[in-house]
């Protein structure tokens, strides 16, 4: 599994001395921490007494994130809570991607736990069968531009993940998914990564067709559900 693109987010939690408004809602917070509360080990990992605490002196988190556009921003929270109050330093990343995967769950539904991992090494990397795998820190220093266009139009992810998995159902729609799909963005991150630029863009277009068809369900379905 690679996952794509490399970016390095941005988060604190930031005491203020009173109550602000911060990119992440205060009311999400203190549901996040009852899920962490009454689901699993978390007790065991995390100070979830002093998370609370710092919650109701006014604590906020504070992100160069948008929230709603299927960028990571629950993953920088998972990260954020557990750099500040884990209890328990995990140095394998794959045990890592596990623990965030269960946490970030509250937000998705059901979660890889990449983007938590990739906010809390940031650095990049590539998973594969076998291992996880960090990248060079320079590797967007090589000529190649990634961008990233603000539609202004903000979606929940939750209900796209859980269509998804819908869809994954479907014989047809996963085959097309596991044989056309990731090939492309395994093809399209292996010529990132070594820097074959033509490659690389070539791959990009055909990614971004296949992707437009595969995303105008999803936009309808949102669409419908909102």
């Amino acid at each position: 599994m690679i996952r794509e693109p490399f970016w390095f987010p941005f988060i604190v939690l930031l005491h203020t001395g009173r109550k602000r408004t911060s990119p992440f809602p205060e009311k999400e917070l203190f549901r996040f921490l009852e899920y962490l509360q009454n689901t699993g080990t978390f007790k065991e990992l995390l100070n979830l007494s002093a998370f609370e605490t710092d919650l109701h002196e006014g604590w906020a988190l504070d992100s160069n994130l948008p929230m709603g556009y299927g960028l990571g921003s629950s993953g920088t929270v998972v990260a954020a809570v557990y750099d500040r109050y884990g209890l328990v330093t995990i140095q394998d990343p794959l045990e890592l991607r596990n623990l965030f995967a269960e946490m970030e769950a509250f937000f998705h539904g059901k979660s890889s736990g990449i983007d938590p991992l990739e906010s809390f090494l940031g650095k990049p990397f590539r998973i594969t069968a076998e291992k996880l795998e960090l990248l060079g820190e320079d590797l967007l220093d090589r000529g190649i531009s990634v961008c990233l266009f603000d539609t202004k139009t903000e979606r929940k992810t939750k209900p796209l993940v859980e269509y998804f998995h819908t869809m994954q159902e479907d014989p047809a729609y996963r085959k097309g998914f596991e044989q056309e799909y990731l090939p492309l963005v395994r093809t399209c991150m292996d010529t990132l990564i070594d820097n074959q630029q033509a490659s690389f863009f070539e791959t990009l277009a055909v990614v971004l067709e296949v992707c437009l068809f595969r995303v105008q369900s999803l936009y309808r379905h949102t669409l419908a559900n909102e």
